[in-house]
């Protein structure tokens, strides 16, 4: 018959476990007396745990406080046997709590080696990380009955709440040493090792400028209003189409069949005047239409234009990547996003939505291309060149980005009789500027490029006249 160990403090109960269904709470106390036994047989095991478990890893409330009295032994340079430990438990106020130095006695007696601690040890991590599960569900199902509350914000806090027992595990990562790092860098140099590039686009000097689009980016594609971030975007989303690229656009300025209408408009041969317009819609265009429709079963762009917040935004996306493999997430634009307290300043409004796409395209490991509208003062100064000072709320989305290139065209500033006289001689522009302001990983530079106004196109210099890539 074992002994038992009357406390006069009782055991902590931080969760009714009865209304899950169970009685008693996920806990080994054998694997916590065998850690407790194995620290005080051997007191340089504390080293091999130490990254394992806590104080809180330790569902009994005796077992916590010892361990807690040899941290702080370890802490004094003390070693922490049966006496040391018993005195600085009575300097604790915790010796009657546990049980005495008999309880002490019993766990030094039935530890024969300290060799299997690890084992040990994560075995009580694993317990404690199911009450901990156990908890946070409780907290979600009772989140979620509380019908005042949005779905999609419950959602993300959800995932939060889920994610910090797995930053748990990932936070127990020992430091590493700048040797090991300094050969894992000489290994990637040795087998030619690329950053994981995600996307090119249809510009070579973008390329070579900055190494593609890389996986888990910020790009900020920002513009003055009108000048073109939308027909940019469009176009690079045209590019990507060709090349069997997945993406899901989130469009908040246009609806889905304004976007779409842009895109036919590149390749089908269509005036994009004539999808506003029914009766000028021809026969002929109606073949071409077909045609192009045609082309359209070989890809997948998925289009979203209901107004969103941030964690609305995140569950959809995340959603679709993980029914259909995207690789890339186009958000049109920015400042138009629902915030998630209209309350909030603008700053604030903004910084939580930037960070939000930021984190978003790390976590799934894919680029997300968000459109940021400039602020208007910059056509009051001399030099029209947007400037990274130009973005609206610039500090948070300047910081979250990995890349901003703004559009710029000249033509947008010459007055009304300019570009009457201009159009006269061709429609399409050969001196729009994609300027690249930030890069986090490359170079910054600016390339030139033509831009089709009739057609709402942006292709590169070297291709006179565009091709149809469908």
């Amino acid at each position: 018959m074992s002994k038992i160990y009357k406390n006069k403090n009782k055991e902590n109960k931080r969760i009714d476990f009865e209304s899950f269904g169970s009685k008693i709470p996920p806990y080994s106390p054998e694997a916590e007396m065998s850690v407790i036994g194995s620290l005080m047989l051997d007191n340089n095991t504390l080293n091999r745990i130490y990254n394992i478990i806590t104080e809180e890893s330790f569902y009994s409330e005796s077992n916590r406080k010892i361990y807690k009295a040899i941290i702080e032994l370890s802490k004094e340079n003390k070693p922490f046997d049966i006496v040391l430990l018993s005195e600085k438990l009575i300097e604790l106020g915790f010796l009657k709590d546990i049980g005495g130095t008999a309880y002490l006695s019993d766990i030094n007696r039935k530890t024969p080696t300290a060799a299997n601690v690890e084992h040990y040890a994560m075995i009580v991590q694993e317990r404690y990380l199911k009450r901990k599960l156990i908890t946070t569900g409780g907290k979600i199902m009772q989140s979620a009955f509380d019908e005042s509350t949005d779905a999609f914000e419950e959602l993300e806090n959800a995932e939060t709440q889920i994610n910090d027992l797995t930053q748990n595990l990932a936070n127990k990562k020992d430091a590493d040493t700048i040797k090991n790092i300094a050969i894992q860098i000489y290994k990637k140099f040795e087998k030619r090792e690329k950053p994981k590039i995600h996307l090119l686009t249809q510009w070579d000097e973008y390329n070579e400028l900055t190494g593609g689009i890389l996986s888990g980016d910020l790009i900020v594609i920002a513009a003055a209003s009108s000048v073109g971030k939308s027909a940019l975007k469009q176009s690079l989303q045209r590019y990507w189409m060709s090349q069997k690229k997945k993406g899901i656009s989130f469009n908040i300025e246009m609806t889905n069949e304004q976007e779409t209408s842009r895109i036919i408009t590149m390749d089908s041969g269509i005036e994009s005047y004539k999808f506003r317009w029914i009766d000028k819609f021809t026969d002929n265009d109606l073949i071409k239409l077909a045609k192009q429709i045609s082309k359209y079963y070989e890809v997948d762009l998925y289009l979203y234009d209901v107004p969103l917040n941030i964690n609305q935004l995140r569950a959809i996306a995340k959603m679709y990547c993980e029914l259909y493999k995207i690789d890339y997430i186009t958000v049109d634009y920015i400042q138009l996003m629902t915030p998630l307290n209209d309350k909030d300043t603008q700053e604030r409004q903004i910084s939580q939505i930037s960070n939000g796409l930021k984190r978003l395209a790390k976590e799934l490991q894919i680029p997300v291309i968000a459109l940021a509208q400039l602020n208007r003062e910059l056509f009051n100064r001399p030099e029209k060149r947007p400037r990274l000072s130009d973005l609206r709320y610039s500090g948070a989305i300047e910081q979250d980005s990995d890349v901003v290139m703004f559009v710029y065209r000249p033509y947008y500033h010459l007055t009304d009789k300019e570009q009457e006289m201009r159009d006269k001689i061709d429609l399409i522009e050969h001196d729009v500027e994609l300027i690249i302001a930030k890069d986090r990983h490359g170079g910054i530079g600016t390339i030139i490029t033509n831009f089709d106004k009739k057609k709402y196109l942006f292709y590169p210099l070297n291709e006179y006249k565009e091709k149809s890539l469908f």
